[in-house]
């Protein structure tokens, strides 16, 4: 199997916690090529912290050899930034919300489909416990549903808990597996 040579899309909060540590655990099947964000500090963090090269703008980040796009840059621009991927040959991966409404939608499979790509929205959460029991517990119609949110906040890989640990530091991180314990659990600790 080859190495997928990835751009991401923003250097936010999901990306410095989830997909560019993520990514870079995986080294035999994925590269991490570069990043684009607009943000000179979010461009130096990613930088500094894992040696990555940046841009400044998405088309800087689409003139790179990529084989896939994965967008994590703010909400308002998945849609552009999707179609921009698959405009350039490539496969895309998408944060949620893939885009605001159902005529986005038919475009962004237009695209895909005259691409000849993979576009994917990731929602890592679907196969959740804590999502498939707000699943089970709703009407099957979801009639009269305006808003639904679950939050889980507690580590799921060993890649998130090496970043608590670098972050908190050895001494704190038994403190904050227990309160993420708790929290997953609905237990309220007072001091």
């Amino acid at each position: 199997m080859s190495i997928l040579r990835i751009g991401i899309s923003g250097a936010g909060l999901i990306s410095q916690v989830e997909h560019i540590p993520n990514l870079l655990h995986l080294p035999n099947l994925f590269e991490v090529v570069a990043v684009a964000d607009p943000s000179a500090r979010a461009r130096a963090f990613v930088a500094e912290r894992w040696g990555l090269a940046t841009h400044e703008s998405l088309d800087g980040l689409l003139g790179e050899r990529l084989d896939a796009l994965l967008v994590a840059s703010p909400d308002f621009a998945h849609r552009d930034t999707v179609l921009s991927g698959l405009a350039a040959g490539l496969h895309v991966l998408c944060e949620k919300p893939l885009c605001y409404d159902v005529a986005d939608v038919d475009r962004l499979i237009a695209a895909r489909d005259a691409a000849g790509r993979v576009l994917q929205v990731g929602y890592m959460k679907r196969f959740d416990p804590s999502v498939e029991a707000a699943l089970a517990a709703l009407p099957a119609t979801g009639d009269g549903l305006r808003y639904i949110a679950v939050e889980v906040n507690e580590a799921e890989t060993a890649v998130q808990l090496e970043e608590i640990r670098l972050a908190l530091g050895l001494a704190n991180l038994l403190a904050a597996l227990e309160l993420a314990i708790a929290a997953a659990h609905g237990v309220i600790v007072k001091k």
